[in-house]
């Protein structure tokens, strides 16, 4: 295993197993459709930045963010009135003239090593990672407060992946 991969594992068990003493948490509501409000109290709690909601050319809500330095978006899916059933974390990385083969062996090693998120290199060229988030059925607002914060971990750890190469 590789040495990022256990890192990444320990981080991940320690997110499952709960807060720690002094880290921020949610109000524990089961929840069976997110608000673009909660979401982006999920992103506050996890330092998110530059926090912007917006509506698509369909209506649907999406929000721009970043997490240290990297840009990324969330868009709803299912939505009914204000709340949706499905969420997805996106980001895309302009590599620059790295070679198709190269970017998608990147995209393959994530996929083949993560559990995680799902890679690709879209039409534009960017390599990009996605992570849903499938509410409906609930979950309760400190499960979308670990899933956040894996999402900003495998995000992170996909952005150094994607720098190394």
């Amino acid at each position: 295993m590789p040495v990022r991969a256990f890192f990444f594992l320990c981080a991940l068990l320690a997110l499952l197993t709960g807060p720690a003493q002094g880290e921020k948490r949610l109000d524990g509501v089961r929840i069976d459709a997110i608000t673009v409000e909660q979401m982006l109290a999920a992103l506050r709690m996890n330092e998110a930045d530059d926090l912007v909601s917006y509506t698509d050319d369909r209506g649907d809500p999406q929000i721009a963010a970043s997490h240290d330095g990297v840009s990324f978006s969330v868009r709803f899916y299912g939505c009914a009135a204000a709340a949706c059933t499905q969420a997805q974390f996106r980001v895309g990385f302009d590599v620059g003239d790295m070679s198709g083969d190269r970017k998608a062996a990147i995209a393959d090693n994530w996929n083949r090593n993560w559990v995680f998120g799902k890679s690709y290199v879209n039409s534009d060229g960017y390599l990009v990672l996605e992570h849903p988030l499938y509410v409906a059925g609930g979950i309760d607002t400190e499960n979308l407060n670990r899933n956040t914060r894996l999402w900003l971990n495998s995000m992170a750890e996909f952005a150094e992946s994607a720098a190394s190469h």
